[in-house]
């Protein structure tokens, strides 16, 4: 006979409810014969858990959550950059806690993630910008900006001139404000 969850309510109520227990004795050697079938019952289910418990792989434990995490994490965001890293994705691929992670990012850089990931494919920007000649919408595209007048403005309001200035002051033929002379 196999166990579960209606055969255990089952028994619960023949116990409890049972009209054995309620009427001082009648039929209660009835009863009793199926309490001991029941009894035997979950005494092989109870078998056959530990025997399943015992034998289960072991799951690997979690990865360590120290000065490796941080190495971790910047290693998976600088090679992924380019693509959607949403901090419930980033806790998913390296299984760390979304909060851990955001909160070590604040710790070790003083920038929040999503500001953080903007830094950083601004910075990847500048390299393709001053490297490569591909197009600015190829660069926006390239660094993870799905929206090349979206890239356009974080630019802007990261670096205080446009890529294309930027561009310009990097061949020489044009001038950078104060805020990038520094």
């Amino acid at each position: 006979m196999l166990f579960n969850i209606r055969t255990a309510f089952r028994f619960v109520n023949q116990v409890l409810l049972s009209p054995a227990m309620q009427n001082s004795g009648e039929g209660c050697l009835d009863s009793f014969e199926q309490m001991a079938a029941d009894y035997s019952c979950l005494t092989n289910l109870l078998e056959e858990l530990s025997t399943a418990v015992y034998t289960q792989e072991p799951r690997p434990a979690p990865p360590f959550e120290g000065p490796d995490s941080f190495l971790s994490i910047m290693s998976y965001l600088n090679t992924h950059y380019e693509q959607t890293v949403s901090l419930k994705r980033v806790s998913e691929e390296l299984h760390l806690n979304a909060s851990y992670i955001s909160q070590l990012i604040k710790n070790e850089t003083g920038l929040n993630y999503t500001q953080y990931i903007t830094e950083l494919r601004i910075e990847k920007a500048k390299e393709l910008l001053t490297n490569t000649k591909l197009s600015l919408a190829e660069i926006s595209e390239a660094v993870g900006f799905n929206d090349y007048f979206y890239f356009i403005k974080k630019f802007k309001r990261e670096v205080g001139v446009t890529p294309g200035k930027f561009l310009q002051h990097e061949k020489g033929t044009g001038d950078m404000p104060d805020r990038e002379r520094e």
